[in-house]
């Protein structure tokens, strides 16, 4: 469905879910993440989101934790123009 060979998500890891981190899960057939809230701007997000582009033609995704939080909107935005393939959200409160 989003064409990675394994059904392994790269959880959300608060700090390093940078491009690096996610770009290796992919390269190695899951699904690797960013991790929005640890970036905290959409300048900084569409900065790792090239730098991923850059490094692997593989899907990669954005965590967006929690979903409901106004803070990260912008971010959500942001994924959504560089057109992320994956957008993961987690529950809220």
């Amino acid at each position: 469905m989003v064409g990675i060979r394994y059904p392994i998500i790269h959880g959300a890891l608060w700090g390093i879910g940078k491009a690096e981190i996610a770009v290796a899960v992919s390269e190695a057939g899951g699904l690797g993440m960013i991790t929005a809230r640890s970036l905290g701007s959409p300048d900084r997000l569409r900065t790792e989101i090239c730098r991923a582009k850059s490094m692997t033609d593989k899907p990669f995704g954005v965590n967006l934790n929690p979903a409901m939080d106004p803070a990260l909107q912008a971010m959500r935005e942001t994924a959504i123009e560089e057109k992320v393939p994956v957008i993961e959200t987690a529950g809220y409160r």
